[in-house]
């Protein structure tokens, strides 16, 4: 049977906070395949890792990510608003991270998500990866086509998951090299997934935390899964035999 890949989504969100080194280091120790996280850019330049635009959701404080300086997202508590056993949990950057997995698993596989329509955010994150002859360990996500074609332009070399949506699903000049194609599971199908894979490109499903889903991703050919609980799905798929 084949295997199926699986993602930790921010990390290992389930348990931990999300996109914080602690979560990172929880799935790599779980023995995900890859990490998958979000970058955004301060106002002095520096590549942080959150989601969200606002920094209201996962900390003690307030604030676009955008407008607010690396010290300023630094002082900010990341962690309480998972449990108090969290308290002090710092908003990483991107260069902690990638530090942290030579450290825990060197070799890792990692997704790394541009959040904003942001072409400076990508080029800075790829000259990283490329100044630490990382390249090849990463996939670059998003959801804006501006990002995907420059940086396509700059790095031939760099593999791309983008996310499909109606406007452009049946038209195979957008997904011409993509390594893959991101797919929320409400959208899924089997007729979706066969028709990536006559493109050469395989598909991901997000995001996938229960059993139910699970077994529909498999019934469906996904390729991977991105999931804020990979310790459930890695259990569930090797009772199925596909780790």
């Amino acid at each position: 049977m084949r295997k199926m890949i699986v993602n930790g989504h921010r990390g290992f969100p389930a348990k931990y906070p999300e996109n914080t080194l602690i979560s990172f280091e929880k799935a790599i120790e779980l023995g995900v395949d890859a990490i998958e996280y979000d970058l955004h850019l301060t106002r002095d330049g520096k590549l942080v890792v959150t989601h969200d635009d606002e920094v209201s959701r996962c900390s003690n404080g307030h604030g676009v990510v955008e407008e607010m300086t690396f010290d300023e997202l630094r002082k900010l508590d990341f962690g309480s608003w998972k449990s108090p056993e969290f308290a002090g949990e710092k908003i990483p950057l991107f260069s902690e991270v990638l530090d942290l997995v030579a450290r825990k698993k060197p070799g890792l596989f990692q997704l790394v998500e541009v959040k904003r329509p942001d072409v400076e955010c990508a080029k800075l994150a790829m000259a990283e990866l490329k100044r630490r002859n990382l390249m090849d360990q990463f996939c670059l996500v998003s959801f804006h086509w501006n990002v995907l074609t420059e940086m396509k332009k700059l790095y031939p070399e760099l593999l791309q998951h983008g996310d499909p949506n109606e406007s452009m699903l049946w038209k195979p000049e957008f997904f011409k090299g993509m390594f893959r194609v991101g797919i929320y599971y409400e959208t899924m199908s089997k007729e979706l997934t066969d028709w990536f894979h006559s493109q050469n490109v395989l598909v991901d499903a997000w995001t996938i935390n229960t059993e139910e889903l699970l077994d529909r991703m498999i019934e469906m050919g996904a390729d991977s899964i991105t999931s804020n609980d990979p310790e459930l799905m890695l259990r569930l798929l090797e009772a199925r035999g596909m780790r």
